[in-house]
């Protein structure tokens, strides 16, 4: 399959913060979505900045499907922290989307269970688990149900028949091995140095009823 990992990273997020301050419009976000499928002729993309061009492609591609890779708050909240721990000095686009995904470091006001955080320069609890919150809303409103498939990020290797009868494919088209390629070199699990009643509070206030919708049993 012609597929790509975050394909034109610059261009689109540099299109999607000017979006998300009021510079650009939706008209842009679907030229650029219409040149980029001109270009390259995807028939798989995959970015962590695509759930904010679902409600451009759903409309461009009314036939499209959408694989939604699922990871609890907490996990994926540390697996942020470690993302921005072992890539301190992060510049140009990734730069400016960490900090539209996140807000402006220099506004976050921490609470006093929060001081790990900011005297390690990373975004208080709210903003993260905020985040966490925006990346699935806003592909579960734009996307309508029998397009999408939810996938556990940790089943995600072993789910090859579920993907591809949901994509009407064989399995044996679908390579799976390089599921987890991508991993950060050191885990600081901050998360856990943190007070977990005061964790368990901040995670309650923003991601409540998705872990429900997530995890119905849990």
């Amino acid at each position: 399959y012609r597929s790509a990992h975050e394909a034109d990273a610059k261009q689109a997020i540099d299109l999607l913060v000017r979006f998300r301050t009021g510079q650009a419009n939706e008209s842009d976000l679907l030229d650029f979505v219409r040149d980029r499928d001109r270009r390259l002729q995807l028939e798989m993309d995959s970015a962590n900045f695509n759930p904010f061009f679902t409600r451009t492609l759903t409309k461009e591609f009314p036939e499209s499907k959408f694989i939604l890779t699922v990871r609890d708050c907490f996990s994926w909240v540390n697996s942020a922290i470690n993302q921005l721990l072992n890539n301190p000095n992060s510049t140009g686009p990734w730069f400016m989307w960490r900090n539209t995904i996140f807000g402006e470091l220099k506004d976050c006001v921490y609470s006093e269970q929060e001081t790990i955080l900011r005297d390690n320069q990373i975004w208080n609890l709210d903003c993260l688990f905020s985040a966490w919150a925006e990346h699935y809303n806003i592909v579960l409103e734009s996307v309508p149900n029998e397009k999408i498939l939810l996938v556990n990020t940790l089943e995600l290797q072993k789910s090859g028949n579920m993907i591809a009868e949901f994509l009407g494919v064989s399995p044996e088209t679908l390579n799976l091995s390089g599921a987890y390629a991508y991993r950060t070199p050191k885990n600081y699990d901050l998360l856990a140095k943190i007070d977990q009643d005061f964790v368990n509070s901040r995670a309650q206030q923003h991601c409540d009823a998705l872990m429900k919708r997530f995890y119905p049993k849990s």
